[in-house]
């Protein structure tokens, strides 16, 4: 449910942004999708989603500049 919910929130920002700005937060859907299951499921976050979520929001960050 987590990730359907990242995924339906990526389709929206598709359809007011560009394809190549939309393309770039693709990466986020994980980090997205464990942010909902966290708060809405009472998951605990391990070491790797922080990791890898760190490592996407760099990645976006950069690629937005």
């Amino acid at each position: 449910m987590a990730s359907a919910l990242a995924y339906l929130l990526w389709n929206k920002a598709l359809a007011v942004t560009s394809t190549v700005t939309a393309g770039a937060y693709l990466y986020l859907i994980p980090v997205i999708a464990g942010i909902i299951a966290a708060v809405f499921l009472g998951e605990i976050p391990g070491f790797y989603l922080v990791a890898g979520g760190v490592m996407a929001l760099a990645g976006t960050y950069f690629a937005g500049k």
